[in-house]
């Protein structure tokens, strides 16, 4: 039976230390020990003096998550906070930091009432997160009762620690931060999960030092779940691999651009750093696919990696996929999947079987349903990845002004509609006489250059709900650049809109 696993938006935070001074100035400050000068983070890197041992963890934006290594700003309907996770393949170690309310320039404390760090669900409506440092060693029973204790900065047990946020670009989606910690667990035993006794009958306290801790201009994602339809909360996944149910702590979903070739990458990773990844080249329909063994990156694969045992990927060997929805504009993909995972290489004999396999994916979840602006320019794709609504008067007449911007291309497409606005076929207008005028505007380098005003064209409304201010349509015009020798005229065709007039 299917099973929805709404994903708990593992947390994340920044930790204080004394701060940091490299050649590049995302962090500032300066180390006060000789180690931590040798755990100074490069760009798109955590890293952090754990016992002795150099803990590193890499967010890059041009290429894949390694593991569920990632970095979330959650905007809940009461709170909102960043999340940073980093795994270590070396160590096995888990490392979790959460900070609430990312502010630049503000340190925090970092304690919590809770031994695992973790919120009881991710609902918009959950009680605050608790700023929190979290380390994880991934200890293993070696059966499939698999069981690891985290350390936590838990206050009732004197955890501890700081953090500071030194840079945090909401625009450009990156942040930089320092942090320490002394993190503490009861110690169980792994087979009955009771806590471990010392000669008086007291409870043992285990502790770990995380210091030098320190993250440099590392990536984030924007999750709004305020209003409950868009962000990680929203995504399911659920498996089976040998018949056990896989059931994942951390999902992430990103398009990646490959030459020509733009695929969707999905991992899901479970409670002890097991992996399951599946690549879906975005071309694709709805349909049944089958699955390769080896890919470039830009093929259609599907693998499992059991980090406790293994770090070879095991991968599709037969494998199939079955796609019921799949939209390239608003991020959305749903399927079902099974494989059976081998070694290409032929290196690790281990063979799993992954079946039951289904998820319900939103891919780009900056992007509003509501806002969006897709066409073609001058035969050339052009898709909003985000619009911005803001509102003007002329002669008492509401207009709405709805400018999409296509990251990829620096590309923007401005609609301006006014409230009188009804169903069926309007001409674009070149000029605002009596503020009832539909407008577009074109530029092609997203303010580089100049607006470039439609010379002609149609808007078509197909939908409008006066209840909801819901309204679709289509469009098309064009333009001329007559700035530049000789003038260049752009095309703008197949225009689709669906678009909130709030």
């Amino acid at each position: 039976m299917k099973k929805n696993l709404f994903v708990k938006t593992i947390l994340i935070a920044i930790v204080l230390l004394t701060a940091i001074s490299c050649d590049n100035e995302a962090l500032e400050g300066e180390f006060v020990d000789d180690i931590c000068f040798s755990r100074i983070a490069s760009e798109f890197e955590i890293r952090a003096d754990i016992e002795g041992s150099d803990f590193r963890a890499e967010i890059d934006p041009e290429s894949d998550f390694v593991l569920n290594n990632s970095a979330v700003f959650v905007i809940h309907e009461n709170a909102d906070h960043l999340t940073i996770s980093g795994f270590n393949s070396d160590e096995l170690g888990y490392f979790i930091l959460n900070l609430n309310s990312p502010t630049e320039g503000a340190t925090y404390v970092l304690s919590t009432d809770d031994e695992t760090g973790l919120p009881d669900n991710n609902d918009n409506s959950h009680e605050d997160l608790e700023n929190f440092g979290y380390y994880s060693n991934q200890e293993s029973t070696g059966n499939e009762d698999d069981y690891y204790n985290p350390y936590v900065t838990y206050a009732p047990i004197e955890g501890s620690g700081v953090a500071e946020i030194t840079e945090f670009n909401i625009v450009e989606q990156y942040a930089s931060g320092t942090f320490s910690f002394t993190a503490k667990r009861i110690k169980k035993d792994f087979l009955t999960n009771e806590p471990v006794l010392d000669a008086s009958g007291n409870e043992i306290i285990e502790s770990l030092k995380v210091e030098c801790g320190n993250f440099n201009r590392i990536p984030f994602t924007i999750n709004d779940v305020s209003n409950g339809e868009v962000g990680f909360s929203t995504n399911e996944f659920f498996a089976k691999v040998d018949e056990v149910d896989f059931e994942p702590i951390s999902i992430t979903a990103q398009r990646q651009f490959l030459g020509d070739d733009v695929v969707i990458n999905i991992r899901a990773v479970n409670n002890v750093g097991d992996l399951i990844r599946i690549d879906i080249p975005e071309t694709l329909t709805e349909g049944t696919y089958d699955m390769l063994n080896l890919s470039d990156g830009s093929q259609l694969i599907g693998m499992y990696n059991p980090t406790m045992t293994s770090s070879e990927n095991l991968t599709s060997n037969p494998g199939t996929i079955t796609i019921t929805d799949i939209n390239a504009f608003t991020g959305d993909i749903e399927a079902t999947f099974s494989f059976t995972g081998t070694d290409p290489l032929g290196i690790d004999p281990a063979v799993v079987q992954v079946t039951e396999g289904s998820f319900s994916i939103d891919y780009l979840p900056n992007i509003s349903i509501n806002n969006i602006i897709i066409a073609e320019v001058n035969g050339a794709q052009y898709a909003s990845n985000f619009t911005v609504v803001s509102t003007t008067a002329f002669n008492d007449v509401t207009r709405y002004n709805f400018r999409s911007v296509d990251n990829e291309t620096n590309e923007s497409i401005l609609l301006i509609l006014p409230s009188t606005i009804a169903l069926g076929t309007h001409d674009i207008s070149t000029t605002l006489i009596t503020g009832e005028e539909i407008l577009a505007l074109y530029t092609n380098e997203d303010g580089v250059s100049s607006t470039l005003i439609a010379n002609s064209g149609t808007l078509i409304v197909t939908n409008l709900n006066e209840d909801t201010g819901l309204i679709d349509g289509t469009f098309e015009f064009t333009t001329i650049d007559t700035s530049v020798d000789p003038p260049v005229e752009y095309v703008i065709s197949s225009g689709e809109f669906s678009l909130f007039l709030q």
